[in-house]
């Protein structure tokens, strides 16, 4: 019989846990588990593979956060091209146009200015809100006022990286939550507990069964 050394589990770090995990399930698949009586410990220490990587990924600067502070300046971008040009159109000679030009001030006045002094959640609003107003309906006289100005592809374009850039932002947040140090605790707890109780299992069958 062979005397099993005693491991100080506690004390290792998250991605020592990851690889002893990995170790333990290699040298295990080189035995037959039926005859060593560790079939169903296999296949718990097996479920607990996928969840314990998060162990061993790092919690700095998310991979998205380049690509989101990207996009955040682009549609600023976008947002201040159409307000200049709009502010531009209300001195044009066309008594139709300046009209035009008034309806679509009001708006990017609202919705389309002020980004500089406020965060994030303030562009989210507001450029939703003027995008929603903008909306191809029938009788929309905002979006008619913009389409009139010639204004429609730079609306599509802010759009497009808005719509985007909400989509990576969620994705962000929610991976954000799931690898909280939170989720690093209860995950660290729930290795370290399989691990105990594979380590703890091996000493019981060595007592109880004389094949082991």
């Amino acid at each position: 019989m062979i005397k099993l050394k005693k491991i100080p589990l506690s004390k290792l770090r998250n991605v020592e846990i990851v690889i002893l995990l990995d170790n333990v399930l290699e040298v295990l698949e080189k035995h037959n588990l039926e005859t060593l009586h560790l079939q169903s410990m296999h296949d718990v220490l097996l479920m607990q593979k996928p969840v314990v990587k998060i162990l061993a990924a790092p919690l700095g600067e998310h991979p998205l956060t380049a690509e989101l502070a990207r996009l955040h300046k682009k549609r600023l971008m976008y947002a201040s091209l159409i307000n200049a040009q709009v502010k531009a159109m209300l001195n044009i000679d066309d008594e139709k146009m300046q009209y035009m030009a008034v309806v679509a001030r009001r708006e990017t006045q609202k919705h389309l200015t002020y980004f500089g002094q406020h965060g994030r959640s303030y562009a989210d609003y507001n450029l939703n809100m003027f995008l929603l107003k903008v909306k191809s309906e029938e009788d929309n006289y905002i979006r008619d006022a913009f389409v009139s100005l010639g204004l429609e592809p730079q609306i599509a374009e802010l759009r497009k990286t808005q719509t985007r850039y909400l989509e990576l932002d969620e994705t962000r947040r929610d991976d954000l939550k799931n690898n909280s140090r939170k989720n690093f605790s209860i995950v660290r707890r729930d290795a370290l507990w399989v691990l105990r109780l594979f380590f703890d299992k091996i000493i019981t069958n060595q007592k109880s069964y004389k094949d082991v």
